[in-house]
């Protein structure tokens, strides 16, 4: 009955012994999984902050570009008002031309008018001339060329 005994308490420390070395390695087993986890974790965050530094880059690239663009439309619009300001003198400019083209017509018109007249009174004159030379040639017997 000893022998039972012992070989029951022999038998159940290896039970015991077996559920300890059991329970470690579980344990292990957990904590290599912990481990391995926590591991490719951290593989992740570095992958995560490796693509967030990609996308900051890319938003300080796109910043950029939005900045190039607004200084490119701020130039725009600059050389745009420099032409609109040349525009408005050149109008301002075309108008006084069409004003004084429009007088010099006027004028033209009047010096015409005048050299009109001036042509009607010399050819009256031309008249009165031609009739008073015939009267001359006929009052002194000459004859009319």
């Amino acid at each position: 009955m000893i022998k039972n005994i012992n070989k029951y308490k022999k038998s159940r420390y290896c039970k015991e012994y077996l559920l300890i070395i059991y329970f470690f390695v579980i344990l292990f087993i957990l904590c290599t999984y912990s481990f391995v986890k926590a591991e490719e974790n951290e593989i992740n965050i570095q992958q995560q902050q490796e693509n967030l530094n990609k996308i900051e880059q890319r938003k300080k690239d796109i910043q950029k570009e939005v900045d190039r663009l607004k200084q490119e439309t701020v130039d725009t619009e600059k050389s745009l008002q420099k032409i609109q300001a040349l525009l408005s003198s050149a109008e301002e400019e075309l108008a006084k031309t069409k004003q004084t083209y429009e007088n010099i017509l006027k004028e033209v018109a009047l010096l015409e008018k005048e050299l009109n007249i001036e042509q009607e009174k010399l050819d009256l004159q031309l008249i009165i001339l031609q009739n008073r030379l015939k009267k001359f040639y006929k009052y002194n017997d000459i004859t009319y060329l």
